[in-house]
């Protein structure tokens, strides 16, 4: 047998082992008791790496490629970015006086950054965190949202019980949508078609038609509505529930509840896997991920996590 065979072999066998690592997905869940991140690896649904971050981190936002990571930390009023694939820290830009949510541009190009107290839109670039452009908008500017064509930024002012609507060409409002009390967790559906609204305080979900920027629907759900999950097939939309330690299920056709699960105690941050019919959600109080078959409604899994995890953005790479 000649010996370029075995070499050659090594070579494939190698080349295959790669893309098995390479295919591994990661949930990058900021901890605001402990100040860290927690990576979870989605394969393996273990807890992976621990990464140390600024003073009571909050919003995350990962690229869609999964190789960036950008998390704010208010009380250290700054924003750090992590390798994604190395999970180390690489750089930290200060940002305001309490940076809290957070979204990237499709093309990976700008982070817009939600400042709570200076009512203000940081927009950043994506590699160097340096600051292009301030934003004016309304009061506690909180959840965030950007169309995949990049032109819109959707803004939630929770003491105005508001959206704003950013032009991301010109920086600046172009329209104002009228919602239900202190909205907070925004997410826009697959199709960009609509965008929906957790109202904190009116314990309920405002639905936007994106087309003529009014509210079609308001749906009940639970006490203190926090964050927003549709699934990637535009099938199930699901919303966290703090105070009822509970998941609201909505069917989007028929704009209703139709199921509420109970998930663990404070549920904050969520998002819906783009290639798998899950659903991971972070329990504050309960210091976990619980992950949900999004079809069958089961908790599969309950992942621990840093202490008082929040995982308030899309916190999976391509995640909605």
């Amino acid at each position: 047998m000649s010996k370029a065979i075995p070499t050659i072999l090594f070579l494939i066998f190698a080349v295959v082992c790669s893309q098995y690592i390479q295919a591994d997905s990661f949930a990058f869940i900021t901890n605001q008791g402990d100040d860290t991140v927690s990576v979870i690896n989605l394969n393996s649904l273990k807890q992976t790496a621990t990464i140390k971050v600024g003073s009571k981190p909050a919003g995350i936002a990962v690229s869609n490629d999964g190789k960036h990571v950008y998390v704010t930390n208010p009380e250290s009023r700054d924003v750090y970015l992590i390798d994604g694939e190395t999970l180390t820290r690489v750089s930290r830009q200060s940002v305001g006086e309490g940076p809290l949510g957070i979204a990237l541009s499709s093309d990976n190009s700008r982070v817009y950054v939600a400042d709570w107290y200076e009512d203000l839109i940081y927009v950043l670039d994506a590699y160097s965190l340096r600051i292009v452009a301030e934003i004016p908008v309304g009061n506690s500017p909180s959840g965030l949202a950007i169309s995949k064509d990049g032109q819109r930024l959707y803004v939630a002012e929770r003491d105005d019980n508001r959206i704003s609507v950013v032009d991301t060409e010109k920086n600046r409002i172009i329209s104002r949508v009228e919602v239900g009390k202190r909205p907070f967790g925004i997410r826009l559906d697959p199709e960009d078609k609509r965008l929906y609204v957790a109202n904190v305080a009116s314990n309920d979900v405002s639905v936007i038609d994106l087309s003529s920027l009014s509210v079609i629907s308001t749906i009940p759900v639970g006490s203190t509505p926090y964050g927003i999950a549709v699934t990637a097939d535009n099938d199930r939309v699901f919303v966290t529930n703090q105070h009822d330690n509970s998941l609201s299920v909505i069917d989007p056709d028929e704009l209703k509840e139709s199921h509420r699960l109970e998930i663990g105690e404070y549920p904050e941050g969520i998002v819906a896997d783009p290639t798998d019919d899950r659903i991971y959600i972070a329990n504050w109080f309960d210091n976990e991920l619980v992950v949900v078959d999004s079809k069958s409604l089961k908790i599969l899994k309950q992942i621990p996590t840093g202490e008082s995890p929040r995982a308030f953005g899309v916190f999976v790479a391509g995640g909605s």
